[in-house]
């Protein structure tokens, strides 16, 4: 994605857990379409974490080895490709990911600057919050995770 695209898909986020704020919200929890995104996910992961995608990528919805073989295979041509420009998380981010993980992303920082706990429930929800705790470590503290996956990349 362009930078005007991940600053506007970022803001997105914000936006939605501003609003929640100003609903008096406790609690964040953000969520995905699922459709595609277990890709994108692990590829962040492999960049942020230095881990292959062997490593990392997963059946997602119901992938056959051949399946999870060939993802890992398209995941390897990204990294490879975006190589030179991995060492920064928003550039990992703008590279590897989709609007939805950046949205999320942009809502988890903000959440945590306006004191709202955020719930870490799925593969995408969590690549997500790896990406929001690198570019802002304090947002840990207010982060809970909820699941437990078969994923490799979070298992």
């Amino acid at each position: 994605m362009t930078d005007t695209q991940l600053a506007a898909a970022m803001q997105a986020g914000r936006d939605s857990a501003e609003h929640a704020a100003t609903l008096g919200a406790q609690l964040y929890i953000g969520g995905d379409m699922g459709i595609a995104n277990t890709t994108s996910a692990a590829a962040l992961a492999c960049a942020l974490l230095k881990h292959t995608p062997q490593q990392l990528a997963g059946p997602g919805t119901g992938l056959d080895a051949n399946g999870v073989q060939h993802k890992a295979d398209v995941i390897a041509r990204a990294l490879e490709l975006h190589a030179a420009h991995l060492s920064e998380p928003l550039e990992i981010l703008r590279r590897l990911g989709g609007f939805e993980i950046a949205a999320l992303a942009g809502a988890y920082i903000s959440c945590a600057q306006q004191g709202i706990a955020v719930l870490v429930d799925g593969y995408i929800t969590t690549a997500a919050a790896l990406l929001a705790v690198r570019i802002q470590p304090g947002v840990a503290d207010w982060m809970l995770y909820a699941h437990r996956s078969p994923s490799p990349a979070i298992g």
